[in-house]
């Protein structure tokens, strides 16, 4: 059957992110899961939606990739559609032509993960190897030790020490949308589990924050972030 490039449009934004969910298993490869949506999400559904794309084969979602800017696509795959060829084919031509709306002209990035047969053939297509990202994995099946961290749930009251955390690890990139209004988009999204903000201090050298998808009854982690 025929492999389908597409996208979830605003209204099926829930659905993709329940699809991500189901594909993230343990042992799995490190790919795009639903917390990297979820903090896409700050720019709001309409931009999360026009920055997704999906390839489908009868209606199955197969494969889903996040323009994380416009020069660098990260995908996710089916854990039985890793390896297929007709998939791999399709999103290696569409992510290798401008025309077809996915990457821009010029250099361009693809993230894909390990093992996935994608990559194979975007080298047989000339595409060279990038740095690699380093993989971080943490087991959350068990209670996680005390780090020395003082850790604090940021609710809508403390929305604007999120954002001047936020703006003092800023890259200089500016929005027209304020960073607490950003929280607040982050927050409202429909998925079953909304991001958390936590900013973490004590340990940390300035200070930072980090925002995972947590459930309400989630126990905290931290890590340093600037």
């Amino acid at each position: 059957m025929v492999i389908e490039m597409g996208g979830p449009g605003v209204d099926g934004l829930d659905d993709m992110v329940r699809v991500l969910g189901e594909w993230q298993h343990d042992g799995g490869p490190v790919q795009v899961h639903p917390g990297d949506v979820g903090w896409f999400w700050r720019f709001g559904a309409k931009r999360t939606a026009e920055a997704t794309r999906t390839w489908s084969r009868a209606g199955e979602v197969l494969a889903v990739g996040l323009l994380d800017g416009a020069e660098l696509l990260r995908l996710a795959f089916a854990p039985e559609a890793l390896r297929d060829e007709e998939l791999a084919q399709q999103v290696a031509e569409d992510v290798s032509a401008p025309e077809r709306g996915v990457l821009l002209e010029g250099k361009v990035y693809v993230e894909a993960p390990t093992g996935a047969l994608v990559q194979d053939l975007l080298f047989q297509d000339g595409w060279e190897s990038g740095e690699p990202w380093t993989l971080l994995r943490r087991d959350l099946g068990a209670p996680v030790p005390d780090p020395g961290v003082r850790v604090e749930v940021s609710g809508p009251e403390q929305a604007h020490e999120w954002a001047a955390a936020l703006r003092r690890r800023s890259t200089g990139r500016r929005s027209p949308t304020s960073a607490g209004t950003r929280w607040r988009q982050v927050r409202r999204m429909s998925t079953p589990s909304p991001p958390t903000s936590r900013p973490a201090s004590s340990s940390c050298p300035r200070g930072g924050t980090f925002t995972a998808t947590l459930p309400e009854a989630s126990g905290a982690g931290s890590r340093c972030g600037q």
